[in-house]
């Protein structure tokens, strides 16, 4: 499968080979809080990391997070 790169509306091209599309989410604050150390540890935005992470390209859980949750 190609990466063929798309141009996003602002001019840059896009990683992906489709269009993104706006949607809302409604996160707890804690939820929200997590989801932004992450976009800032890796230095990309929020719908970066959700992207990301729905293709498998990074974890938004670890081992103790995954513990406390069961």
């Amino acid at each position: 499968m190609s990466e063929e790169k798309v141009k996003n509306k602002g001019g840059r091209p896009g990683l992906y080979a489709e269009s993104k599309a706006k949607i809302s989410l409604a996160l707890t604050p804690s939820t929200l809080h997590r989801l932004d150390e992450l976009a800032s540890q890796l230095n990309i935005s929020r719908s970066e990391v959700v992207e990301r992470a729905t293709r498998g390209l990074v974890s938004l859980a670890n081992k103790e997070h995954l513990e406390k949750a069961s």
